[in-house]
């Protein structure tokens, strides 16, 4: 995996390599069969608001983002910024689940609570989630081969953030089960339930390409 660090401080690999290793539930034996790496735990004590962990994220400035249950972490290799509710109005909610950069720099973040919050320029905007859908997690962000920004909601449903089109795919019998992978090219990969489908021009397909099985909600 190739990192881009900030040129003022290179602290932000090492923040990175343990927040990476930390959430895939690494081990020592397996830090120390890296060479020239040294692995370093930031948590409260150290300046993060807090020692749960969703997501971490490096966008292509070099800094760190590091989400969590009270608000989003910024990490410049010395110092935490905070922003939550309170420092950050504009922002959706404080619980946040997941985050992803766009390849317009535009940081999107999901919400516990179904909302989604954006932040272009550096400026922080609500943005309208117009899928008809149950309220639940955001789990997962991105954008497919055309710029399209998509949502995937706890239960394996698939949105678009422009028009609300919501997709859902098939499921396999592995309940709560819901993952989702994009490709450098724009590709977009939803697990569910065990089973696998690929988002294809704004529809859903599996096994068989001919049968696609995305619909309104």
């Amino acid at each position: 995996m190739r990192l881009r660090v900030p040129t003022h401080n290179a602290a932000c690999l090492v923040l990175l390599a343990w927040a990476v290793w930390l959430r895939s539930g690494g081990c020592p034996s397996t830090a120390a069969a890296i060479p020239n790496y040294v692995i370093r735990a930031w948590q409260a004590d150290e300046g993060l608001a807090q020692n749960t962990v969703t997501a971490v994220l490096q966008t292509r400035d070099g800094y760190i983002w590091i989400s969590i249950y009270s608000g989003l972490t910024r990490f410049d290799g010395v110092r935490f910024t905070v922003f939550d509710e309170h420092s950050t109005p504009a922002l959706a909610s404080s619980r946040i689940t997941c985050l992803f950069e766009a390849a317009d720099g535009t940081l999107w973040i999901g919400h516990e609570n179904g909302e989604v919050t954006r932040r272009r320029n550096g400026r922080v905007a609500r943005v309208e989630v117009l899928a008809r859908w149950t309220s639940g997690k955001i789990l997962s962000i991105a954008t497919d081969e055309s710029g399209e920004a998509w949502l995937l909601h706890q239960d394996g449903l698939l949105a678009r953030v422009r028009d609300g089109l919501v997709l859902e795919p098939e499921t396999g019998g592995a309940l709560h089960l819901v993952m989702l992978a994009r490709t450098d090219d724009g590709a977009i990969w939803v697990s569910r339930g065990g089973r696998v489908s690929k988002l294809e021009h704004g529809i859903l397909v599996g096994k068989n390409k001919s049968r696609p099985f995305g619909r309104w909600r």
